[in-house]
């Protein structure tokens, strides 16, 4: 009878390791995920992301551009555009926008309210610099890729009512300085006039209902995901810690099975935990490994291969700030668990066994 119930409490035992392995693992990133301050946290620090992102992203575009345009030979000088990306961008600007939408998000998943959901884009500090001696160098790092024409041309075409528009090559004979200043004159106009920038002060907000869109079968379908992620999300909130059922159940049928003494009760418990605890720690060492490979493969919708490079290098950054703060919660909890086995084990060894064998019938 009590071989019978070894036997039962090894089976649970197997259980539990393997069930307390998945709460140890994935309470954690749940908790992170349902966590507004820890994914703020884990967004932090995208300025360096992106500003070192932005000037490849924009020479492509602009190359881009610019052959769809016709203007084959233009070429942007993207160390130019570095020093300018560092000016254009305030220090803290991409994290502040990064905080706001991340904010956006969360309310919609915990109030479920779309209608009255909007993104809010502070545009102002990036405006002001393009208006400045900053966007005149944005403007100055795209005139000199024009190269010079190899024929003359019509310099009343060039000068158009004392404006200057960029073509597809400007003769020697016209200063690049002044297409630079007439060029950044037009844009800084084009600013000013434009509604959507002047209306708020630069502050651009976009409602999600717009964005989703009304009484089309891809607005119902987009609503529908959101419901469902929002579900998702607040049963991950409230009920991640069901996680935990299992594994504490296993531990007491455990110790109704097989438990008839203190030095049983510490080799029952203790070792089950401490291989959990081991398990736990060799798969630290592998799951960041496939989180860091999912962002290598995410597919971007964009034909700007420098723009799909640049998000999967975002992306890359979020899941490294995730995974480590998931890893630290982990090791943590494992940490714990292993401490507790070890002193069960202890107490199992140095602990005198029962001598009652009442059970062995």
């Amino acid at each position: 009878m009590r071989g019978c119930l070894q036997i039962l409490a090894g089976i649970v035992a197997v259980f539990f390791i393997l069930t307390a392995a998945v709460a140890v693992i994935v309470w954690p990133l749940l908790g992170i995920v349902t966590d507004r301050e820890a994914m703020l946290e884990a967004l932090s620090g995208l300025d360096e992301v992106i500003t070192a992102a932005a000037p490849r992203v924009i020479a492509n575009a602009m190359a881009v551009q610019a052959a769809q345009s016709g203007l084959e030979g233009v070429e942007i000088d993207e160390s130019m555009l570095t020093g300018v990306v560092d000016e254009l961008l305030p220090p803290g600007w991409v994290d502040a926008q990064a905080e706001t939408a991340v904010n956006t998000l969360y309310d919609v998943l915990e109030t479920g309210n779309l209608d009255d959901a909007s993104v809010t884009v502070d545009t102002s500090p990036v405006i002001e610099q393009l208006k400045g001696p900053a966007g005149k160098r944005l403007v100055a790092t795209v005139v000199q890729g024009i190269p010079a024409c190899a024929e003359p041309l019509d310099l009343n075409e060039l000068l158009n009512g004392g404006s200057i528009t960029i073509p597809s090559c400007l003769p020697p004979e016209i200063s690049r300085e002044l297409v630079v200043q007439e060029a950044h004159a037009q844009f800084v106009e084009a600013l000013d006039e434009n509604p959507q920038l002047t209306a708020r002060a630069g502050v651009i907000q976009v409602p999600l209902s717009e964005v989703i869109g009304t009484d089309t079968p891809e607005a119902e379908a987009a609503r529908q995901q959101i419901t469902q992620v929002r579900r998702l999300f607040l049963l991950a909130q409230r009920w991640g810690w069901v996680l935990w059922l299992l594994p504490v159940m296993s531990l007491l049928l455990i110790a109704v099975l097989a438990v008839r003494s203190v030095s049983e009760l510490g080799h029952w418990w203790g070792w089950p935990l401490g291989v959990t605890a081991v398990l736990v720690f060799f798969l630290t060492l592998i799951l960041p490994g496939f989180a860091a490979l999912i962002a290598e493969t995410i597919i971007i919708p964009t034909q700007i291969d420098a723009l799909a490079s640049s998000m999967r290098e975002l992306a890359r950054s979020v899941v490294s700030s995730v995974t480590e703060m998931w890893r630290s919660r982990v090791y943590l909890q494992a940490g714990a668990m292993l401490g507790v086995g070890l002193l069960l084990i202890a107490i199992g060894f140095f602990t005198k066994p029962t001598q009652n064998h009442e059970f062995n019938e």
